[in-house]
């Protein structure tokens, strides 16, 4: 299994770069592209949105992140898989 480490507020994290993890990433990728563009749906984005995030907190990072690193974590390991996307092409 291939990890990433990062650090957010000073606490250490550890990213699990698994097949699931790469799927929600791109559906979280997805859906925050999609509440820009469709103002109407956002209620509806809004909870795909959140249902996604629970999923990455629960299965691809260790430990759990406390709510007050949440958005940094989030942030993070959308950074890292978009070097990871550009190191591919």
């Amino acid at each position: 299994m291939v990890t990433q480490s990062i650090t957010v507020n000073g606490r250490n994290y550890t990213i699990i770069l698994s097949e699931q993890t790469t799927m929600l990433v791109t559906r979280l990728r997805r859906l925050y592209n999609a509440s820009y563009g469709d103002v109407e749906s956002f209620d509806e984005i809004s909870g795909a949105i959140s249902s996604t995030i629970n999923e990455l907190r629960k299965h691809s990072i260790n430990p759990e992140p406390r709510e007050d690193d949440l958005d940094g974590v989030i942030q993070a390991l959308l950074k890292l898989f978009e070097k990871k996307d550009a190191n591919k092409s």
